[in-house]
């Protein structure tokens, strides 16, 4: 994305979507292949005086997790994640997968199980989500 466009829609998102405050605890939530918006909100989101937190995903990190996990990790609720969660003001989620077929091949059981196990955080999860395409001829992201 071009910086002027960047710039235009972390503002948006920051003081229209979001409408951050001073004082705001903030998460930012996306994986690497949106590093320019993320760093552009994190910035904005500081100038405001609010305390941005930024939580990525690495490609490959959710192929490696349902590969390797126990039962047990499976079913483990993740305890600091829901914590941060209610001390939180405003999240942004950002989604920009590098490969949206990272998981087809994954038993759908395990799957399932980590999803329950994450239902009551899901259901908590409030915030504004934006999902960008990434056009991988161009190497370019744009914003649909």
């Amino acid at each position: 994305m071009q910086l002027n466009k960047i710039k235009k829609i972390a503002d948006t998102l920051i003081n229209y979507s979001t409408k951050i405050k001073k004082g705001d605890y903030v998460q930012i939530i996306s994986d690497v292949n949106a590093e320019p918006l993320i760093l552009e909100i994190y910035k904005q989101t500081i100038k405001k005086g609010a305390y941005p937190k930024i939580h990525l995903s690495l490609p490959k990190q959710s192929k490696i997790y349902y590969e390797n996990a126990s039962e047990e990790q499976l079913k483990k609720f993740p305890e600091i994640s829901m914590y941060e969660l209610k001390n939180t003001k405003k999240v942004i989620y950002i989604s920009s997968p590098s490969d949206t077929r990272e998981l087809e091949k994954i038993n759908p059981k395990k799957i399932s199980i980590r999803q329950k196990t994450l239902e009551p955080y899901t259901k908590k999860q409030t915030g504004l989500f934006l999902i960008i395409h990434q056009k991988h001829s161009q190497k370019k992201q744009i914003c649909r």
